[in-house]
């Protein structure tokens, strides 16, 4: 069973001594472009759910680093609200990266790939995070930025580079053996 979504339009047509001569109705099948526009929304919707439930902050930037669209992290980092950061300059979002902001659009600009950049963040309560920005370019002149925390991370791998240090220089003998006892490694 098919369905048809039309769009009636009801003309009335008068005389010069404003009698009334005949009403026009003018009829005309939008179906397909009804279809294409829900179609559109859905998808548009789909997207935008799927982004966020991405836990991080994403910005679309324009070529001068104005934010145009925000979904904010899950967690508040650096906006608490959408309507906080449109119209922003990046570097007015993250003041860390305000050095670096005109040299990372350009490069992810030009490019076809992921522009990464690690960067520590101050915040007004005193506390600092590092973070990572990976911006992609997203049409001709345009970016998504997507900045994510990872203290975790780079408090992790300080923390192996530091007993990878200790294992290497200690005058002791430490041996590493997986659960089946058999000897994996030694300084």
């Amino acid at each position: 069973q098919s369905q048809l979504i039309a769009s009636t339009t009801i003309s009335r047509v008068f005389d010069g001594n404003g009698r009334l001569l005949y009403t026009a109705y003018f009829v005309q099948d939008v179906t397909s472009e009804r279809k294409a526009t829900s179609n559109f929304q859905l998808a548009e919707q789909q997207n935008r759910a799927l982004f966020q439930a991405i836990p991080d902050l994403i910005l679309l930037l324009d070529s001068t680093a104005r934010v145009i669209d925000v979904i904010p992290a899950a967690s508040g980092m650096l906006l608490n609200d959408a309507s906080q950061g449109i119209g922003k300059r990046l570097s007015e979002i993250a003041p860390a990266l305000a050095e670096h902001e005109a040299s990372l659009l350009q490069e992810a600009i030009g490019q076809d790939g992921i522009v990464v950049h690690e960067f520590d963040q101050h915040f007004a309560d005193g506390t600092a995070k590092a973070l990572t920005a990976r911006l992609a370019r997203c049409g001709t002149d345009h970016v998504v930025a997507v900045i994510q925390v990872n203290t975790s991370t780079r408090e992790a791998d300080n923390e192996l580079r530091r007993l990878a240090l200790t294992f290497h220089l200690s005058e002791d003998a430490i041996v590493i053996a997986n659960l089946a006892g058999k000897i994996t490694e030694w300084n």
